[in-house]
């Protein structure tokens, strides 16, 4: 039994249709869902949306992202959502051997994938940049403000989504989730912070949860340990 399952069972509902369901239909479009992503051409109507009516059969709030290459990479994804975890994870540990096909369970992380596109906006480690904004009040939460070069109040929920998003893929999906207690998304202008860059984010995390309960975690750089210069700073209210 899974992490997850342990920790939600029995609070989370059952599947409506088993992960057979699911990848039974996946084997019979899985050429075709090849030969799209091969040639660029995965659209709405021939593959996000049959596939999240399929998933969310299984389980509400699932959703899929394709990466190709060799082997092409199904990732089942719950944006974020810790409930969902034990549903991705279980389906994905019934998936069937398919060759050319890697199937994962949740977002992993990629610091070099890149930049994404959301509502016309681009996100990447080039045009954002986070701090940590500490509350007295709660010392054991870890909360990071993202800071974006193009943010707009009036547009605040899309780049809400579009960091969270891009967080996901940048830190991994279950780091990102279960590891920040709370994420706010600011402008960069203004701000009276000193903004970290984007590639220190995770090490920044590690070391303050290391802080916080005594735990030691592997970290990509020692050094990272300077940031404790930080706590106590804040940052203007959002």
């Amino acid at each position: 039994m899974s992490f997850w399952k342990k920790l939600f069972s029995p609070n989370v509902p059952a599947p409506a249709a088993g992960p057979v369901d699911f990848w039974n239909w996946f084997q019979q479009h899985q050429a075709s869902f090849r030969q799209m992503a091969a040639t660029g051409q995965l659209s709405q109507e021939h593959f996000f949306t049959p596939m999240v009516e399929k998933l969310s059969a299984y389980y509400p709030g699932l959703l899929a992202g394709l990466y190709p290459g060799d082997p092409m990479e199904l990732i089942i994804t719950t944006q974020g959502s810790v409930k969902g975890f034990v549903f991705a994870e279980e389906l994905v540990a019934a998936a069937p051997q398919i060759p050319g096909w890697k199937f994962t369970a949740l977002q992993p992380g990629r610091p070099a994938f890149g930049n994404m596109q959301f509502f016309g906006t681009t996100f990447s480690d080039q045009n954002m940049a986070f701090f940590p904004e500490e509350d007295p009040a709660y010392p054991g939460k870890i909360r990071i403000v993202i800071t974006h070069d193009d943010y707009h109040a009036d547009r605040h929920e899309e780049f809400v989504n579009g960091v969270c998003l891009f967080m996901d893929s940048y830190l991994g999906e279950e780091f990102a989730a279960v590891q920040i207690d709370e994420l706010t998304v600011a402008g960069s202008k203004g701000v009276a912070a000193e903004q970290l860059p984007l590639s220190k984010l995770k090490d920044y995390i590690l070391a303050r949860r290391e802080q916080i309960s005594g735990t030691q975690y592997p970290r990509y750089d020692a050094a990272i340990d300077s940031f404790s210069v930080l706590n106590g700073k804040t940052g203007p209210s959002h």
